[in-house]
Formats: structure tokens, C-alpha cells, sequence
């Protein structure tokens, strides 16, 4: 097997992913068992006789935001500012995109005196902060979409100067490395290189 092939994408953790999964699955129960779409002014929930614990759910938006907080810099580090963000694009929008189409096609077509949309809205969504052009969001929950944009926005203002890899170190926030420190590091990386194993019982340059 290559290399390459042996090697697991370093812009994953399968771990990370499963977490998210699950706060994405507690929040989805506490729209559906404790706080559903509003119709006319007032919330509709599917299940409520899950409110008792549905109504913990919120907990899953800061724990996945927190985690996925973490996913989009540890990956973002392998790229430029401009690859990053043709990536985040090219994963969010076309989604959005669709989803945000359909519901408004649903409402459009089902949503009878209960639910309410228009073109001007959907036209208004297509640019994500629907709001900030004077319209609502077809679907509240886009409200997280803009809040990621920003971070997208932050985090490759950090790529362009070069603070990525900073950022992500107590270094970056308690001030710079001293030269001890930076000596330190460089010691116990060349400690692990010499021991680690290596093939035809050579050892690595500089040990």
C-alpha cells in the first residue's frame, strides 16, 4: 500500500465527527420535542412529550460550533487563504443552496395560511444574511450559517498573516516563544526522531 493511500486525511478526526453528530442530533430533538417552526407566532412541536428532555437540546449549538471550531483551523492549516476559502464555499453553499430552494419551494406550494414566503425573500436568501437586505430567512435555523461565514472570514484573515499555526498555540496569546522555549521544543522533537525506529537499523541524520 502507498503512502499516500496509508496516510489518513489530516483534516479529519472520525472521533470529532461522531460528537458533532450527536449534538446535531440533540438539537434536532429539541426543535421537534420542545421549540418546533413558529406558525403564527406560535411554536409547533411534533413530539412533546419529550419536552422533558428535548428542552436540553440547545446544548448541541455551542458544543458544535466549539467542535467544529477546532475541525475548520486544524485544517485550515495545510491550506492557503484562498484555497480555504474556495473549499468552505464549494462545501456550504451549494447545500444551502438547495435546501434553502426546497423549503421555499415546500412553503410555496404547502404552507397554506400557516407558513408564509416570497420571491423577494427567497431572492434576498441567496446572499445567506437575509436580514442585513431587509427580509427574514426562509428557514430561521440559517441564522448559524452567518455566524460560521464570520469565523470562515477570521480564519482566513489568519491565513493571510501567516497566524494560523500561531494562533492555535498558548504561545500566540501569552506573547512570543522565548529562545529557551524554542530550544526546548526543538530538543525533544530531534529526542523522538533519534528514537523512533527505523528500517535497516540506519538511524535519522543528525542523531
Amino acid at each position: 500500500m502507498s503512502e499516500a493511500t496509508d496516510r489518513s486525511d489530516p483534516s479529519r478526526v472520525p472521533g470529532l465527527d461522531l460528537l458533532r453528530l450527536v449534538a446535531v442530533a440533540a438539537v434536532v430533538l429539541y426543535h421537534y420535542g420542545f421549540w418546533g417552526p413558529a406558525s403564527n407566532g406560535v411554536p409547533q412541536v411534533a413530539l412533546p412529550y419529550l419536552a422533558s428532555y428535548a428542552q436540553y437540546g440547545f446544548l448541541g449549538v455551542p458544543i458544535f460550533f466549539t467542535i467544529s471550531g477546532f475541525v475548520i483551523a486544524y485544517s485550515a492549516e495545510v491550506r492557503t487563504p484562498v484555497g480555504f476559502a474556495i473549499a468552505r464555499f464549494s462545501r456550504i453553499y451549494p447545500t444551502f443552496l438547495f435546501c434553502m430552494t426546497l423549503t421555499f419551494a415546500t412553503i410555496l406550494l404547502l404552507g397554506g395560511t400557516n407558513f408564509e414566503v416570497s420571491f423577494a425573500q427567497w431572492a434576498a436568501n441567496l446572499f445567506v444574511a437575509a436580514p442585513a437586505l431587509g427580509q427574514s430567512y426562509v428557514d430561521t435555523s440559517y441564522w448559524s450559517l452567518v455566524i460560521e461565514i464570520v469565523f470562515y472570514a477570521w480564519v482566513a484573515a489568519f491565513l493571510a498573516l501567516g497566524l494560523s499555526r500561531a494562533a492555535s498555540t498558548p504561545s500566540f496569546w501569552s506573547g512570543s516563544a522565548s529562545p529557551s522555549q524554542t530550544n526546548s521544543r526543538s530538543t525533544r522533537r530531534s529526542s523522538r526522531n533519534c528514537s523512533s525506529p527505523t528500517t535497516a537499523g540506519s538511524s535519522p541524520s543528525g542523531c
